[in-house]
C-alpha cells in the first residue's frame, strides 16, 4: 500500500511538470509570434518610409526651388510616380491610410538655417498594432547638390 501512494505521488508530480513545460512553451511561442508580427510590421513601415524619401529626392532633383517651396507637413499615403504633383498641405486625417493597409505616412519638410540650401525631411509611418500605436521615423537632410 505504501508503494501505491508513492506511485500516485510520482504520477501527479510528472503531470505537474509536463503542464508547466507546456505552459512555458505556449508562452514562448506566443511571444515569438508577437515579435515576428512586430518585425514584419516594422519592415513594412521602413519600406513605406523609404518610398516617400525616394519620392522626395525625386522632387528635389527635379527642381530645388519647387521643392523648397513645399515646406510643411504632408500626408503621403498615395504617391504619384508618374508626375510631380504634390498633395495638399496638411497632416493625415484619422481615416486616411495607404490603400489596403492600416499605415499612415506623413512627411515634414523644414528649412535648415536661412540660406535655403538645406531641408530636413522627417518621414513618419504610423500604424496600430496589438501593442498600441507604433511609428517608424526616418530623418534625412537634403541639399541643393547641383
Amino acid at each position: 500500500m505504501h508503494q501505491k501512494g508513492q506511485t500516485l505521488f510520482e504520477i501527479v508530480t510528472v503531470i505537474a511538470v509536463i503542464a508547466l513545460v507546456i505552459t512555458v512553451l505556449v508562452k514562448g511561442l506566443t511571444l515569438s509570434l508577437k515579435n515576428s508580427r512586430f518585425v514584419r510590421e516594422k519592415s513594412m513601415a521602413r519600406n513605406y518610409s523609404n518610398q516617400v524619401m525616394e519620392w522626395l529626392i525625386l522632387q528635389r532633383d527635379h527642381s530645388w526651388n519647387t521643392f523648397t517651396g513645399h515646406l510643411g507637413i504632408y500626408c503621403l499615403n498615395d504617391l504619384s510616380w508618374d508626375d510631380l504633383t504634390w498633395p495638399d498641405l496638411g497632416a493625415c486625417q484619422d481615416d486616411e491610410f495607404i490603400s489596403g493597409t492600416n499605415y499612415q505616412r506623413e512627411a515634414t519638410l523644414t528649412a535648415v538655417g536661412e540660406s535655403n540650401q538645406e531641408v530636413e525631411v522627417r518621414v513618419e509611418v504610423i500604424w496600430q498594432s496589438p501593442r498600441g500605436q507604433e511609428s517608424y521615423p526616418l530623418v534625412q537632410n537634403l541639399t541643393d547638390w547641383r
